[in-house]
């Protein structure tokens, strides 16, 4: 006859473990609210006509290193050609759209250069920067864009530092030991 042993009890009080479960619950609700943002915004665009698939790619080509972003685009196009015999992509197909306009009317170029300062500020914030990266001359709304995303970027790493805290929950976390 095999012994059986209980399985060790974890020394993490009760308390703990509750404060820990409304966080991570909260944290994923809110997830799933801008999740269901992101899918509005998303039905829209392509209501009106935006390939969103494309979009989204575009997007993340944003936050990539331009040469990775070319070496990806290689890739694909070699094996598409590869896999895909009765997709032949050559150079001229795909760069014959190169002529498209990319013009921006002003405001629109505005909302992007101001999207672009967030999104570098927060990188930045995110990553452990300082102000000092900042790219953008004082009392440009580019700094400004750039500080209010680099306060975004540092709540983060707070909010990760804050919960990662062993003595977050000693009677002063989310829940408390009421």
């Amino acid at each position: 006859m095999a012994l059986r042993l209980d399985p060790p009890v974890s020394n993490v009080s009760n308390e703990v473990i509750a404060s820990y479960a409304i966080e991570v619950d909260r944290a994923q609700r809110d997830i799933d609210e801008a999740s269901g943002r992101k899918r509005a915004v998303l039905k829209q665009a392509k209501s009106d006509g935006v390939k969103t698939k494309v979009l989204l790619a575009a997007i993340r080509m944003k936050k990539q290193d331009p040469d990775e972003v070319a070496s990806e685009m290689r890739d694909a196009i070699r094996y598409a050609n590869i896999i895909a015999p009765g997709v032949r992509l050559t150079q001229a197909e795909l760069f014959s759209a190169s002529d498209a306009p990319t013009a921006l009317n002003a405001k629109t170029q505005g909302r992007v250069q101001d999207w672009d300062a967030e999104q570098r500020g927060y990188e930045s914030g995110l990553n452990g920067g300082t102000m000092e990266d900042c790219v953008f001359a004082p009392g440009t709304e580019g700094r400004v864009h750039f500080q209010h995303g680099y306060v975004r970027g540092q709540t983060v790493i707070a909010e990760d530092e804050q919960m990662s805290g062993e003595d977050m929950f000693n009677g002063i976390g989310p829940v408390g030991n009421a």
